[in-house]
């Protein structure tokens, strides 16, 4: 909360400035962070539509030895959802992910969405894949960006382009 004083000097005559005051926010501790995906016990709550496989991989990890490797269809029918109810009423800001194209020559795309308590979506406007040669890449969904977010996070959903690799999901 708001903490305030106020304060005086002297200079070297020793006359007295005016009053000054001095002011501060103090904010709460940020939570610790959340890891809600790291895949290294299977798809850690992670579930593909039918047509979409999601299996646990280890070709790939930006952390420990296992990632979730999403398998492309189509363009856009490929989704995996995570359905677990996230409390985020703790001064949470960001989700952050690591995602890495599988292909070795061509552009992927990659796009997470929530959705809160309230059935309001926000998403992280998606990001173009280079081919794997470029190497991983991290990204983040600003969660203070969400304007309808009310506190409990519902669901979030992975869109991809193509095959791709998902792991270390954080909520910070």
């Amino acid at each position: 909360g708001p903490a305030s004083t106020t304060f005086t000097i002297q200079d070297k005559e020793h006359r007295t400035s005016n009053v000054a005051t001095l002011s501060a926010f103090v904010k709460p501790s940020p939570p610790p962070p959340l890891l809600i995906g790291s895949f290294e016990t299977g798809t850690d709550g992670w579930t593909s539509l039918p047509a979409t496989p999601a299996t646990q991989s280890t070709d790939w990890a930006s952390e420990g030895t296992h990632s979730l490797l999403i398998t492309a269809t189509t363009d856009w029918s490929t989704n995996v959802w995570y359905n677990t109810p996230l409390d985020l009423t703790n001064n949470y800001t960001a989700i952050t992910f690591d995602v890495y194209n599988q292909s070795s020559s061509v552009w992927g795309y990659f796009k997470v969405a929530i959705k809160d308590g309230a059935g309001t979506w926000c998403d992280n406007g998606g990001v173009s894949l280079q081919p794997n040669a470029s190497g991983p890449m991290a990204m983040s969904l600003n969660l203070t960006t969400c304007a309808g977010l009310n506190g409990t996070l519902q669901q979030i959903m992975v869109y991809t382009s193509g095959n791709a690799y998902l792991d270390n999901i954080v909520v910070k």
